[in-house]
């Protein structure tokens, strides 16, 4: 997971000649590690669909976008159905959103993508976005989102609402999660097979880098934690905190007391799932 700033992302954004293989409306090309789809559309704005790693996201330019960075709430359509809030990353005329599946999955078929900030509704056209949404995956050797989303995670015997995915994207390696109201909670395991304790929401969008944390499993008292955040997750490695995963293994809920807000996860089963993930991940290569 790269830090990188909208100022890079913004230098990214390309428009030239559509190649034969383009997906009408949209330029498909590479710019060092990221691979994007560029739709110029008629009043300036443009929106790309980028890949970066294993994360898709959907940049959204306009020079009236704020250039400050900050994250912000925005409202979005796809041809006329509910507006769905998201937590968007916004700078140097940039908002980036996540392409999870609330997103891609109606982006794909979409005709026109409304866009809600502030009050003010910015229209884009996205027809073809499924094209070129495939091509950006080609470019970038990873799979396409259909193929992404099509894995059922399995459930972890013994530990009711626990999930064990086999292949997480971009990786050789599995994760377990279990998801509450407020927070899901999702275990990796290192090169170095010491567990990743992970908190994420689909919705959330923070800028990458180092954070400062708490967390308080069950009624003890809290533990601070230092690790990094990328869009919406979280990330704590605890091979430094053997006393914090003991008490884990036997758990049932945790408090995550975040740099955005505290937030609440049931984690019953815990021990089990560290035991699925340690198996999944058993002969599997690292990295």
């Amino acid at each position: 997971m790269c830090k990188i700033g909208w100022m890079v992302l913004a230098a990214m954004l390309f428009v030239g000649a559509a190649a034969a293989a383009d997906p009408e409306g949209w330029v498909v090309g590479r710019n060092g590690d990221t691979c994007e789809a560029d739709s110029p559309q008629a009043d300036g704005s443009i929106i790309t669909i980028a890949a970066m790693g294993p994360q898709y996201l959907v940049l959204l330019q306009n020079p009236s976008f704020p250039l400050e960075k900050q994250s912000r709430t925005i409202a979005v359509s796809f041809d006329g159905a509910p507006a769905l809030p998201v937590d968007a990353l916004v700078s140097d005329n940039i908002y980036g959103i996540a392409v999870t599946p609330p997103i891609g999955l109606p982006l794909r078929d979409a005709v026109k993508l409304e866009v809600v900030i502030a009050g003010t509704t910015y229209r884009f056209d996205v027809r073809h976005a499924d094209q070129a949404m495939d091509a950006v995956a080609v470019c970038a050797h990873i799979p396409k989102l259909p193929e992404l989303w099509s894995e059922v995670p399995k459930p972890v015997a013994g530990a009711p609402g626990w999930l064990l995915v086999e292949h997480v994207p971009g990786t050789n390696r599995c994760s377990v999660r279990r998801n509450s109201s407020e927070v899901n909670t999702t275990l990796i395991l290192s090169n170095e097979d010491k567990l990743v304790l992970i908190a994420g929401r689909p919705e959330w969008a923070r800028w990458g880098g180092e954070i400062k944390a708490s967390l308080e499993v069950d009624d003890g008292p809290a533990v601070e934690l230092s690790g990094g955040v990328f869009q919406n997750i979280a990330m704590f490695a605890l091979k430094d905190k053997p006393a914090l995963e003991q008490k884990l293994l036997g758990a049932k809920t945790l408090t995550w007391h975040l740099p955005w807000g505290t937030v609440h996860g049931v984690i019953d089963g815990f021990g089990v799932a560290v035991g699925a993930l340690r198996q999944c991940n058993a002969g599997r290569p690292k990295g």
